[in-house]
C-alpha cells in the first residue's frame, strides 16, 4: 500500500505536477525542501541562512534572494505544465513548461517557455536536483552565483 508521502514523487510526471502545483500556489519556495534532493537542500540551506543575515544587516535593501530562490527561470510568475520526461535509470529530466496568466498581467507579450527539471531517485523518491533554465544556465549556478555576492556583501564591515 503506497502511502500519501510515497505517493507524491514516484514517478517524474507526479513529482512535476507536485513541483507546477506548488508552483501555481505561490508556494513553491516555501516548500521546496519537498520537492528538492538532499544534494541541493544542502546546497540551499546556508545560502538561506546568508540571506536572512544580509536581511538583517541591510533591512531597507533587496536582498539577493529578493526574487527567491530560483526555481523557475523567470521572476515572474507564470503558471506551470508537467511536459515531457527524458532519460533511463536513477537520473531522469523533466520539462516545465509556463505560460504568463494574462489575468495577471494584460501586458504579457511572452511565448510560452520551458524549463528542465535535472532529476534523481533517492530512495524510490524522485527530487529536483538541478533545473537548467530555457533562458540558459542553472538552478545550482544561480545559487552559487547569489552565495557569492552574500559572502561578499556580508564581509563588508
Amino acid at each position: 500500500m503506497l502511502t500519501c508521502a510515497t505517493s507524491l514523487a514516484d514517478t517524474p510526471h507526479r513529482l512535476g505536477a507536485r513541483f507546477c502545483a506548488l508552483n501555481n500556489a505561490h508556494a513553491l519556495d516555501a516548500q521546496y525542501r519537498t520537492i528538492a534532493s538532499s544534494g541541493l537542500i544542502q546546497m540551499v540551506e546556508p545560502i538561506i541562512k546568508m540571506n536572512d543575515a544580509y536581511l538583517a544587516r541591510y533591512p531597507d535593501d533587496k536582498s539577493p534572494l529578493g526574487d527567491g530562490l530560483g526555481l523557475t527561470g523567470v521572476a515572474d510568475h507564470a503558471r506551470c505544465e508537467v511536459g515531457k520526461a527524458a532519460g533511463k535509470g536513477a537520473r531522469r529530466q523533466l520539462d516545465v513548461t509556463y505560460r504568463i496568466d494574462d489575468k495577471h498581467d494584460a501586458g504579457a507579450s511572452r511565448k510560452p517557455w520551458s524549463d528542465r527539471l535535472m532529476l534523481v531517485n533517492e530512495d524510490g523518491q524522485w527530487k529536483v536536483d538541478d533545473i537548467r533554465y530555457a533562458s540558459g544556465g542553472t538552478l545550482r549556478q544561480f545559487l552559487l552565483m547569489n552565495r557569492k555576492a552574500l559572502q561578499r556583501d556580508l564581509a563588508v564591515k
